[in-house]
């Protein structure tokens, strides 16, 4: 007959307690990965479907203006632009070239945006100008934009129209 060693009381509470910490560890640093996730990810603008985006004037700055969009459970950007005789000027966070690559939006560095995909770099000036084949922000027409007292109003048509263009954007994790 073979001899069994068995753990003694003493092993068993060392190896639980290894085990614990070990399972401790994972989940802290889980845990903090999402923590910091979820740190990265701005306050957005909660609009249900079919509702409007209205930004106040009083938000609105010579400098670029970047507004994290939920419109109806997908993640936008609207970017918005006062121009030196006070007129805004908006766009969506997305390039019109580079929309479909997950990176295809703005940050602004020294004075300029610069596309994340494909670094070209454009002037403020160029925010809600319609291009073809080139890196811009993609326009929000005056036709979706009204201008009153206080407000910026985008239709929810026009954030609906534009839904499309955030499938792949990943401005600010997932």
């Amino acid at each position: 007959m073979k001899n069994k060693k068995s753990l003694s009381k003493g092993h068993i509470a060392i190896i639980s307690v290894a085990i614990l910490l070990t399972v401790g560890v994972i989940g802290g640093g889980i845990y903090t990965v999402i923590q910091r996730q979820m740190a990265k990810r701005p306050r957005f603008i909660q609009v249900a479907k079919g509702e409007n985006l209205d930004i106040p004037f009083a938000d609105l700055t010579s400098e670029i203006n970047f507004f994290p969009v939920m419109y109806d459970g997908t993640d936008m950007g609207v970017i918005t632009v006062k121009d030196d005789l006070g007129n805004v000027r908006t766009a969506f966070d997305a390039c019109q070239t580079c929309y479909d690559k997950g990176n295809g939006y703005y940050e602004y560095e020294d004075g300029v945006l610069v596309c994340q995909a494909c670094g070209n770099t454009f002037e403020l000036s160029d925010v809600g100008k319609k291009s073809k084949d080139e890196c811009v922000p993609f326009p929000i027409t005056d036709i979706a934009r009204f201008d009153n007292m206080d407000m910026i109003i985008i239709s929810g048509d026009a954030l609906e129209a534009g839904r499309w263009l955030f499938q792949d954007w990943d401005k600010y994790g997932k």
